[in-house]
C-alpha cells in the first residue's frame, strides 16, 4: 500500500502507523490504542480517535496528517460490525 509518502506492506503496519501517530499526542501506545475506535484502509485511509480540542489541534498540525475533521459517525464505535473484531492488535 502506498499512502502519499508512506509505504506499508500490511494493514497491521498501517495500524501501527496510526497508533504511533496518536501515541505521540497522548503519551503512550496503550493510551493511543484505547482512544482509536475506527480504522479505515479500504477506498480511503484514516482513523477515528477520541481527542479533546487541544489534542485535535496537535494532531492536525503534524506533518504527516493531511486533515483532522470532527467525526460525523462517532456512534459506529458502539455498533456490532457483523461480528468483526475491530480492535487493533499489535505485537
Amino acid at each position: 500500500m502506498n499512502l502519499l509518502c508512506l509505504e506499508v506492506a500490511t494493514e497491521q503496519e498501517l495500524f501501527n502507523v496510526y497508533i504511533n501517530t496518536v501515541a505521540r499526542i497522548v503519551g503512550s501506545v496503550e493510551a493511543a490504542k484505547k482512544r482509536i475506535y475506527l480504522v479505515s484502509c479500504g477506498d480511503s485511509y484514516g482513523f477515528g480517535v477520541e481527542l479533546d480540542q487541544k489534542d485535535k489541534y496537535k494532531l492536525s498540525v503534524m506533518g504527516e496528517v493531511m486533515l483532522a475533521l470532527p467525526d460525523c459517525c462517532f456512534h459506529v464505535r458502539n455498533m456490532n460490525h457483523n461480528g468483526m473484531n475491530i480492535l487493533i492488535e499489535t505485537n
